[in-house]
């Protein structure tokens, strides 16, 4: 009986079960830059409150907007509100391990039918929170789609799951839609 090609099979297993292989740890560092950035974002909302009371229009405080291009390791960048389709499962299982995983990120089969569709790039997720091990872990080139939500059927011995979270998507996983 010939071997079965890992790669080929995807896994029915949630991806925050999965996820830790493909994050690693938010360092003191991180905190200081998500701390700064935070800050940053309130005084510019309060100089913009003061103008207003002012009469002056909003405007910018020199300080880089937070999002700007993202640019990924597989050339591409996406921004919030970029339209992106989805590679067909063909391609995406090229870029599998044996696990199922794409740099530490599981493609579940509940993926499958968003293969080849359109999606509006909702947000890149940098962190999260790691239920199992209760602590912010980082994730490196993921993206979160509009409208593409885990639905989770027969999962957990059939019962389902009620929870309904995005899924996670791999940079090498989207292309870029130039025309619309």
């Amino acid at each position: 009986m010939p071997q079965e090609n890992n790669k080929s099979k995807v896994i029915n297993d949630c991806q925050l079960q999965v996820l830790t292989a493909g994050t690693s740890e938010v360092t003191s560092g991180n905190r200081m830059r998500s701390l700064a950035l935070r800050l940053i974002s309130a005084t510019e909302r309060r100089l913009d409150r003061f103008r207003e009371r002012l009469g002056q229009p909003k405007g910018p405080t020199g300080v880089p907007s937070r999002s700007g291009v993202v640019a990924s390791e597989s050339g591409g960048a996406f921004n919030s509100g970029d339209v992106v389709e989805v590679l067909s499962l063909e391609e995406i299982k090229k870029t599998l391990d044996d696990s199922g995983n794409c740099d530490g990120l599981h493609f579940m089969a509940g993926m499958e039918i968003y293969c080849g569709r359109r999606f509006v790039i909702r947000k890149r997720v940098r962190t999260m929170f790691d239920e199992r091990s209760w602590r912010m872990v980082r994730i490196r080139n993921a993206y979160i789609l509009d409208g593409v939500i885990c639905e989770a059927r027969g999962m957990y011995e059939r019962e389902g799951c009620d929870r309904c979270c995005f899924f996670f998507w791999k940079d090498r996983w989207l292309r870029r839609v130039t025309e619309v």
